[in-house]
C-alpha cells in the first residue's frame, strides 16, 4: 500500500501537469503540443537538430495557444517568446561550435578524396603508358 507521502507527491504531480498542460495543449487534445513539435522535428535529419526543433516546437505550440486567446496559468507570453529566442540562440551556438567544424572537415575530406582520385587517374595513365 502506498504511503501518504507517495500519494501527496502524485497529487502534486497531477496538479502541476493539469495546470501546465492547459497552457500548451489545444482544448480536447492534451497531446497537441507534442504532435505539433513532432511535425516540426520531422523536417530535420540530424538528431540534435531534431531535439532543438522539438524544444522550439513545444514553445511554439504554447505560444499559439496563448496568442489565440488562452489565458496563461504559468509563465507569460513574453516569457515564452524569450524562451523561444534562447533556444534559437543555443541552437545557433551549437551549430557554430559543433556542426560547422564537422561540415568543414567533411569538405576537407571530399577535397582530399578528389586529389586522391586525380593522382590515381594520373598513375593509371602512366601505368597504361608503360605496358
Amino acid at each position: 500500500m502506498p504511503s501518504d507521502q507517495f500519494r501527496m507527491i502524485l497529487a502534486e504531480m497531477q496538479a502541476i501537469h493539469n495546470r501546465k498542460n492547459k497552457d500548451y495543449a489545444q482544448e480536447g487534445n492534451p497531446f497537441s503540443n507534442f504532435e505539433r513539435a513532432a511535425m516540426l522535428a520531422s523536417w530535420f535529419d540530424n538528431p540534435v537538430d531534431k531535439v532543438f526543433a522539438t524544444m522550439l516546437g513545444i514553445k511554439l505550440a504554447r505560444m499559439a495557444e496563448l496568442l489565440n486567446g488562452k489565458i496563461p496559468n504559468n509563465e507569460s507570453l513574453s516569457d515564452s517568446f524569450l524562451d523561444h529566442e534562447v533556444y534559437s540562440v543555443i541552437w545557433h551556438a551549437w551549430f557554430l561550435e559543433c556542426r560547422v567544424p564537422i561540415e568543414m572537415n567533411l569538405k576537407a575530406i571530399e577535397k582530399n578524396q578528389e586529389k586522391i582520385n586525380s593522382y590515381k587517374s594520373e598513375f593509371d595513365e602512366v601505368k597504361r603508358g608503360r605496358t
